[in-house]
């Protein structure tokens, strides 16, 4: 567990926003969601093949709160970090914890975000730095990344 970190002053989120940043060379996406004025961190890229969260949309699923990847529609639980599916009766079903959430406090001086890291191995540490992740592949791969990622930014402008 590590130290809780300043992230920005409360009124640079408002509800309903959200906003990427890096928090101990991990990238951080926070939520200010508008229905319960709450605060949710999470790391930003998806555990499934890395696609930006801080652009999916906001559901609700059961008594969840989800975010959707944009890439695959995964819906990522903002409180737990569980992967979250409806079976084919409709009930709420897990796949257990796949994203990394983060403690946020909220002071009358800022947002704070502490990072919560521990001996379990979670599938969204792979995409944990996307930066240093795309430094570290051969450059085929990077342009396969990058190809996605612009197609996403792509689709997200239409919306």
């Amino acid at each position: 567990m590590t130290e809780n970190a300043f992230v920005f002053a409360c009124e640079h989120l408002r509800p309903g926003a959200r906003k990427q940043v890096k928090v101990n060379n991990r990238d951080v996406a926070i939520f200010h969601l508008l229905k319960t004025n709450k605060y949710h961190a999470i790391d930003a890229n998806c555990y499934h093949h890395g696609g930006k969260l801080l652009t999916g949309d906001i559901e609700d699923l059961g008594d969840k709160t989800c975010v959707v990847c944009p890439l695959h529609h995964y819906k990522i639980c903002l409180q737990t970090g569980e992967g979250l599916y409806l079976d084919l009766n409709s009930n709420v079903k897990s796949k257990g914890v796949k994203q990394r959430v983060h403690d946020v406090a909220v002071r009358t001086d800022g947002v704070y975000v502490r990072i919560q890291i521990d001996d379990r191995k979670i599938e969204s540490d792979h995409y944990a730095n996307m930066e240093e992740l795309l430094n570290s592949q051969n450059p085929n791969q990077r342009e396969r990344v990058d190809l996605k990622q612009m197609k996403q930014q792509r689709d997200a402008n239409k919306l």
